[in-house]
Parts: structure tokens; C-alpha cells; sequence
């Protein structure tokens, strides 16, 4: 930031000081090497750039206004920061160095969940019953994400782990959903995922060829 210039000539008590007149250049952070870090976080990622100071103490990091676990200064040019847990993409990553600061944009994000499979894969079109999905990354913690069949919210998502996750099905009539699951402004599809079964007859009555009567179902 702009420092105050102060001049003295030889042994002579006078001086002149001229105020905002020397800046030191602010970081200048690019893009990470590694663009993607898993929703645990706890993964360092190398951050290249310029004016990162002179000394290992003199420069830290954020990502998406949350300081890195820790900043380890490498260089001028590049420093090495671990990454928390999160979730959502294209986060901004901020670096300072004293009082200094500069941002990168659309720098970092978080790897996306990736749906497999469900434990169960057909319900009731009356809906209610609760199912398991297994998969990646549905995140840290309770509230890390929902589940909707086709476009229709499931009733109730319960967090079990990173992997495992258990949904109430809402009512519906077809077959063959696709399944949404949203974490943070991610989401990830799985095509004819799920689906419901169709009525079934269990009994046969005969009636007379020239019709005119009722037929119970």
C-alpha cells in the first residue's frame, strides 16, 4: 500500500516528507495447479503467482472467504495451501502478504457427488417408504444435501456418510426416474434410476359378450 517518502539533507534538522508517494506491488494469485478438491477438503494445493512476499511468514490464503487450514510459503511465486472442507465450484482464492491482498476468481471448486445406485430400486406408486443411495461425496455433514425422483422432492433426506444417504420416496405413477441429487449449487444425475410399480390385477371375472355390466378392479 502507497507509504509516506521522507528526505533528510546531511546534519541539517530539515526534512521534507511527501505522503502516498511509494506503494508496494499487492500478490498476484492465478489459478491453483489442481482446479478440483474432494467435499472432505484436506487436500494441500499449490497456488502460483507473484509477489508473495520474501519471507516463509509472509504470506496466507483464503478460499471462498474461509482461511486455508494452513499456507506454507514456498517462493515469490508460489506457496502451498490446505484446503477445508466444503462444497459448491468456482470459488475465489484470496492471498495476502502484510496488509497486501489479491484475488484470484473462478479459481478453486469442489468435486460434484456422483450417484451409483440404489440398496432398493422400486417402491409403491403411493410412495412413503424410505430408500438407501449409495454413492461419492454427498458431503460432511447432516445437511449436506437433497434428493429428488424426477422433479418431485423426495419427503425427508437423511445424511448416513459420504457415500450412503436415505430418502423418503413421494408418491408418484411411472416408471423408470431419473434421480437429481443436489449439494450445495451441484447436482448429479442418474439416468432410469428408480422406479415404481404399476398396478397389478389379482382377479378375473368373465362377463357376457354384449357387455352393459360392471367389472370391479
Amino acid at each position: 500500500s502507497a507509504r509516506a517518502v521522507t528526505v533528510s539533507v546531511g546534519r541539517l534538522d530539515s526534512r521534507s516528507t511527501v505522503t502516498r508517494a511509494f506503494s508496494f506491488n499487492a500478490p498476484g494469485p492465478s489459478s491453483p495447479l489442481r482446479a478440483n478438491v474432494p467435499i472432505s477438503g484436506a487436500l494441500s494445493v499449490t497456488m502460483s503467482g507473484c509477489n508473495f512476499g520474501p519471507l516463509a511468514s509472509s504470506s496466507a490464503g483464503a478460499l471462498a472467504g474461509t482461511a486455508f487450514e494452513s499456507s506454507e510459503w514456498g517462493s515469490d511465486t508460489a506457496m502451498v495451501c490446505r484446503v477445508g472442507r466444503g462444497r459448491g465450484s468456482q470459488h475465489a482464492v484470496l492471498v495476502t502478504t502484510g496488509n497486501l491482498a489479491g484475488t484470484v476468481s473462478l479459481a478453486l471448486s469442489y468435486d460434484r457427488a456422483v450417484t451409483s445406485s440404489f440398496l432398493r430400486a422400486n417402491a409403491a406408486p403411493t410412495g412413503a417408504l424410505s430408500v438407501t443411495l449409495t454413492g461419492e461425496g454427498f458431503g460432511e455433514l447432516s445437511f449436506s444435501g437433497d434428493m429428488r425422483i424426477h422433479a418431485t422432492a423426495c419427503e425427508g433426506t437423511a445424511w448416513i456418510s459420504t457415500t450412503m444417504l436415505i430418502s423418503k420416496v413421494p408418491l408418484a405413477v411411472s416408471s423408470r426416474r431419473r434421480v437429481v441429487f443436489t449439494l450445495g449449487l451441484l447436482a448429479s444425475t442418474t439416468s432410469s434410476a428408480f422406479s415404481f410399480n404399476g398396478a397389478i390385477l389379482t382377479r378375473q371375472r368373465n362377463m357376457p359378450t354384449t357387455g352393459g355390466s360392471s367389472l370391479t378392479v
